[in-house]
């Protein structure tokens, strides 16, 4: 008999309210996996922006104002175009106040470039508490689940309030709490594994962030002084 079979065999048998639970468990589960996709797809898009505009930096003769006029047309700016527009607005501003220190134009750009960033990583860890709130939700019902039912099978044993208490009673009665504790830490671990994963990959995207604004800085430094 494959896992699966035996997997749902214990399920047929399993009493109401465990199946209730399962029913519980298989709906968190569907909404984490919607937000694993979700997620995902918006990390996608985030990395797929960042890789095209740096490509726009590996020209040595790079036009910034002109980069400049058309972000300044488009209002759905994320990532990298978003971190470069606040950066050069700054520039654009201390220049028409007349400020011309290198150590100080420098300073301003870097904290609002880095800033915006910050935001942008925000986006990306936006509603994940969520998703960890709900693997811990599994994970505590599950062994909630699997302490108060084995409790309540050895209150039961000791008061014989089985009719034929024989040994393949115990078992079934125990592979249930078994099989709920099972289910509910198969679903939670894995998204967890998961949880981190992003989480790491978001901590990539803010690195590329910062090598991007020194990056920028540089560009712009040998623009303004050479």
């Amino acid at each position: 008999m494959g896992l699966l079979s035996y997997i749902f065999l214990l399920y047929l048998n399993s009493s109401f309210f465990t199946k209730f639970v399962l029913v519980i468990f298989i709906l968190l589960f569907v909404y984490i996996l919607i937000l694993i996709i979700l997620k995902y797809r918006i990390m996608y898009i985030y990395k797929s922006e960042l890789s095209n505009f740096l490509k726009k930096f590996d020209d040595s003769h790079i036009d910034f104002k002109n980069i400049y006029n058309k972000l300044l047309k488009d209002k759905n700016r994320i990532g990298a175009s978003s971190i470069f527009f606040s950066g050069f607005s700054e520039f654009i501003y201390l220049h028409k106040s007349g400020v011309s220190d290198v150590v100080i134009i420098s300073h301003v750009l870097k904290h609002a470039m880095r800033a915006k960033a910050l935001i942008e990583i925000e986006k990306l860890k936006n509603n994940l508490y969520l998703f960890l709130l709900i693997n811990y939700v599994i994970i505590f019902l599950s062994i909630l689940y699997f302490i108060l039912g084995f409790f309540i099978f050895l209150y039961k044993i000791n008061f014989n309030l089985y009719q034929d208490l024989s040994f393949s009673i115990i078992l079934s009665g125990l592979n249930e709490f078994i099989f709920q504790l099972f289910i509910g830490l198969l679903i939670a671990f894995p998204f967890r594994i998961v949880y981190y994963k992003y989480l790491d990959l978001v901590d990539q995207i803010f690195n590329n962030y910062c090598i991007f604004i020194d990056k920028f800085m540089i560009l712009l430094y040998h623009k303004l002084y050479d």
